[in-house]
């Protein structure tokens, strides 16, 4: 019996030296250098976009004087469907615009009221020229890239 383990112990042992992986060498892809804005404004095609989503900042002028500041969460989505939420202080909702199938609304919660016209998405859409002629407004921030 021991024979048996001995010779079983040797054989896992040789099988393991001479059977093992060499060690397995990790492969980094080379490092992105990052992308300028003349670069990202190239490559945007609205025919690959589908949905983009963002946020606002809305600062509101009277007569020259600062009269409020609002955030706010943009949807768009193909082929012609634009939503918007403003909030004021605290998050509360100040007002919702949505435009979809060629339909203009604009709701305001604290009024109840609801504001509705007929108007076309792509008029308010930039053109690529249009974009191209943004690039001097392209501010560079740490992480991303915003329009002036």
């Amino acid at each position: 019996m021991k024979k048996t383990a001995r010779l079983a112990v040797s054989i896992a042992l040789i099988s393991f030296v001479l059977f093992s992986c060499a060690k397995k060498e990790t492969v980094r892809p080379e490092a992105w250098s990052p992308a300028t804005p003349s670069e990202l404004i190239d490559r945007i095609t609205y025919d690959n976009i589908d949905t983009l989503s963002g946020t606002a900042s809305i600062r509101i002028f009277n007569d020259g004087e600062y009269a409020a500041y609002l955030t706010g969460a943009v949807n768009y989505k193909r082929p012609a469907s634009l939503s918007m939420s403003v909030f004021g202080p605290f998050g509360i909702t100040v007002m919702k615009i949505l435009l979809a199938e060629g339909v203009f609304e604009i709701y305001i919660p604290n009024k109840d009221t609801l504001y509705t016209a007929r108007l076309n998405i792509h008029f308010l859409l930039p053109t690529k020229k249009q974009l191209r002629s943004y690039r001097a407004d392209v501010a560079e921030r740490a992480d991303d890239y915003m329009l002036n």
